[in-house]
């Protein structure tokens, strides 16, 4: 696979962007003997006048990944929240010990210790991903700070024509999500990859079942498509109780809110909603900023409340089947995987996922198994179900032969799919931290070497051991 000719630019570029926005060429910078930090902010539209704060840390130059500089890793952050970014004294990320350069950001309306980004906080919506678009263009080079300096002015070892994106959780669907409505983003990148990603609105609100809980017995696995998963018809568990209350969490600035009326899988068969039941609370959110904070339930759940006459009194603070379809339109990636596909055929996409997942139950897997079947039948250039074992097992010292692995264009099969995943431990080894660096530094090494090889047998660069 041909990524396309470099993108580097040289001292002129520089110069022509200071002489446009008025800023002065920087000067002499530090020898960068030894790893650091940087914050700054990347103006955005969505994110008002102090624009998208950023937290960049980055090895010492001698240590970059390669001879002629670091690679930059963009990470979005998971859960509902606006991000946030680590203090300048924070253990070194492996990331960076791994002579990566790499970009925390802040979604706009968030506020924490180490800085702000501004405009207002959508839930991760549209503005979320204008910003994550913005701060791709920051780290590959193609827009500047607040201060009009690119990253390359500030670190001049980066190497900005290699951009990867890296979404965790829940990130792993705003990172689809901005790639699909920004596909100027998405053609900076060098690849895309997402660590246990929630892609679907059951699977972002945990419908299907909670690792360490009791899982939803009316889902049978292997039954989803990309569309839903069925399961509801014939739960005579499923309730609603009108006067149960739940207190919920204002992703936005962390305020718990009670709410009256409640649905549940009444596993107690009480008929009530208590907490020995499995509580289908879905996900606290607006979609705008004025109106009060509802619970969004996955389409699939809310479409057949309305249809069953389960809740004969819709309240205010349960989304209705147009609201849910509307918020999820904006923050779930599985409807994206496809138009991403035919906006960036050659972006290559790797997907992460041990075989306990760290939130989701279903023993099929299907957050994971199901956007890797749809890209694979478009017939996309490069999809993965995680890292080649050669670089696990160089990072962790693990013999790799002891590491499942699917080459390059292999589906996740069922029934079998925990078996083809990475175990959680092997050889005494908890597995959770090192499988998204290696997946890093395997689509680093690919890309810089343009090798996209379906599996490698040993790593294309050294890798150094930083394991047990």
């Amino acid at each position: 696979m041909t990524r396309g000719p470099s993108r580097r630019r040289g001292p002129l570029f520089a110069l022509l962007l200071f002489a446009g926005c008025g800023a002065r060429p920087p000067a002499e910078g530090p020898p960068f003997t030894a790893p650091g930090v940087l914050y700054t902010a990347v103006p955005s539209e969505a994110a008002g006048d102090e624009g998208v704060a950023v937290r960049v840390a980055y090895p010492a130059r001698g240590s970059a990944r390669y001879p002629d500089g670091a690679p930059v890793l963009v990470e979005v952050p998971g859960a509902h929240s606006g991000g946030q970014l680590d203090p300048p004294d924070a253990p070194t990320s492996l990331q960076v010990q791994s002579g990566l350069v790499m970009v925390q950001l802040l979604f706009p309306g968030t506020d924490t210790p180490q800085g702000a980004s501004g405009g207002d906080f959508d839930y991760r919506g549209r503005r979320s991903q204008q910003a994550l678009a913005d701060v791709i263009r920051y780290a590959a080079g193609e827009a500047p700070d607040r201060d009009g300096l690119l990253l390359e002015d500030r670190l001049p070892f980066v190497r900005s024509d290699l951009v990867g994106l890296m979404g965790r959780s829940h990130g792993g669907n705003a990172a689809v999500l901005a790639l699909e409505a920004h596909p100027d983003a998405a053609a900076l990148l060098s690849w895309l990859s997402t660590w246990e990603a929630p892609l679907g609105s059951q699977h972002v609100t945990v419908e299907l079942g909670h690792v360490g809980a009791s899982p939803n017995a009316h889902y049978v696995p292997g039954s989803c498509t990309l569309e839903g998963c069925p399961w509801a018809e014939g739960a005579e568990d499923l309730r609603y109780d009108p006067v149960a209350r739940v207190e919920v969490t204002d992703p936005r600035d962390g305020e718990r809110v009670g709410m009256v009326g409640v649905l549940c899988l009444d596993l107690d068969a009480d008929r009530a909603c208590g907490e020995a039941d499995h509580l289908l609370r879905g996900v606290s959110g607006r979609m705008t900023a004025e109106e009060p904070l509802r619970l969004y339930l996955s389409v699939y759940l809310t479409d057949w409340l309305a249809r069953s006459g389960l809740v004969a009194d819709w309240p205010d603070h349960l989304a209705t089947p147009e609201a849910a379809r509307a918020f999820w339109g904006e923050r779930e990636g599985s409807r994206a995987l496809v138009p991403l596909h035919l906006a960036a055929p050659d972006l290559p996409i790797l997907l992460l996922g041990t075989q306990t997942d760290h939130m989701l139950a279903p023993e099929d897997h299907p957050h994971l198994r199901l956007p890797l079947d749809a890209l694979l039948a478009s017939g996309h250039g490069f999809a993965r179900m995680n890292p080649d074992a050669a670089y696990l097992s160089a990072l962790t010292g693990i013999s790799e032969g002891a590491l499942p692995e699917l080459p390059a264009g292999s589906p996740l099969p069922w029934p079998g799919t925990e078996g083809a995943l990475i175990p959680e431990a092997v050889e005494g080894v908890g597995l959770d931290p090192w499988v998204p660096v290696a997946a890093e530094l395997e689509l680093f090494d690919r890309a810089w070497s343009d090798d996209w090889r379906e599996d490698l047998g040993e790593p294309l660069r050294p890798v150094l051991r930083l394991g047990p």
